[in-house]
Protein backbone atom coordinates (compact mmCIF):
# COMPACT_ATOMS: atom_id res chain seq x y z
CA UNK A 1 0.00 0.00 0.00
CA UNK A 2 2.96 2.18 0.64
CA UNK A 3 4.27 1.73 -2.92
CA UNK A 4 0.99 3.19 -4.06
CA UNK A 5 1.10 5.95 -1.63
CA UNK A 6 4.54 6.83 -3.22
CA UNK A 7 3.78 6.68 -6.52
CA UNK A 8 0.68 8.65 -5.88
CA UNK A 9 2.28 11.68 -4.21
CA UNK A 10 5.48 11.47 -6.27
CA UNK A 11 2.98 12.26 -9.34
CA UNK A 12 0.93 14.97 -7.48
CA UNK A 13 4.67 16.46 -6.74
CA UNK A 14 5.91 16.46 -10.11
CA UNK A 15 2.43 17.87 -11.41
CA UNK A 16 2.31 21.21 -9.44
CA UNK A 17 6.04 21.58 -10.36
CA UNK A 18 5.27 21.62 -14.16
CA UNK A 19 2.09 23.94 -13.64
CA UNK A 20 4.55 26.43 -11.45
CA UNK A 21 7.53 26.34 -14.51
CA UNK A 22 4.58 26.55 -16.70
CA UNK A 23 2.62 29.76 -15.37
CA UNK A 24 6.20 31.73 -14.84
CA UNK A 25 8.02 30.73 -17.60
CA UNK A 26 6.38 30.54 -20.62
CA UNK A 27 3.75 32.75 -22.49
CA UNK A 28 0.02 32.37 -22.53
CA UNK A 29 -1.31 30.24 -25.61
CA UNK A 30 2.69 29.44 -25.97
CA UNK A 31 3.68 26.32 -27.02
CA UNK A 32 6.46 23.07 -26.60
CA UNK A 33 7.13 20.29 -28.54
CA UNK A 34 7.57 17.57 -26.56
CA UNK A 35 6.99 14.59 -29.02
CA UNK A 36 7.58 15.64 -32.69
CA UNK A 37 4.39 15.99 -34.11
CA UNK A 38 2.36 13.65 -31.08
CA UNK A 39 2.92 16.11 -28.03
CA UNK A 40 3.32 19.57 -27.37
CA UNK A 41 2.71 21.45 -24.06
CA UNK A 42 0.56 24.67 -24.26
CA UNK A 43 -0.09 27.12 -21.41
CA UNK A 44 -3.61 27.85 -21.30
CA UNK A 45 -6.05 29.48 -18.60
CA UNK A 46 -9.12 28.01 -17.39
CA UNK A 47 -11.65 30.20 -15.49
CA UNK A 48 -14.50 27.92 -15.66
CA UNK A 49 -15.00 24.43 -14.28
CA UNK A 50 -13.72 20.92 -16.36
CA UNK A 51 -12.90 21.74 -19.78
CA UNK A 52 -13.59 25.37 -19.65
CA UNK A 53 -17.60 25.10 -18.56
CA UNK A 54 -19.71 27.58 -18.15
CA UNK A 55 -16.60 30.00 -18.32
CA UNK A 56 -16.23 33.34 -15.45
CA UNK A 57 -19.61 32.65 -13.91
CA UNK A 58 -17.54 32.87 -10.31
CA UNK A 59 -21.17 34.11 -8.47
CA UNK A 60 -22.94 30.54 -10.05
CA UNK A 61 -20.13 28.09 -8.37
CA UNK A 62 -20.46 30.01 -4.95
CA UNK A 63 -23.97 29.71 -5.05
CA UNK A 64 -24.25 26.24 -5.79
CA UNK A 65 -21.08 24.95 -3.69
CA UNK A 66 -22.52 27.08 -0.56
CA UNK A 67 -24.10 25.40 1.71
CA UNK A 68 -27.65 26.21 3.16
CA UNK A 69 -28.61 28.08 6.19
CA UNK A 70 -30.56 26.09 8.02
CA UNK A 71 -32.67 28.29 10.75
CA UNK A 72 -35.05 26.65 13.55
CA UNK A 73 -35.69 23.95 16.16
Amino acid sequence: MWKWFLISFAIIIADHIVKYLVATRMELYQSIEIIHNVFYLTFSKNAGAAFGILQDQRVFFIVVTSEPIVTGK
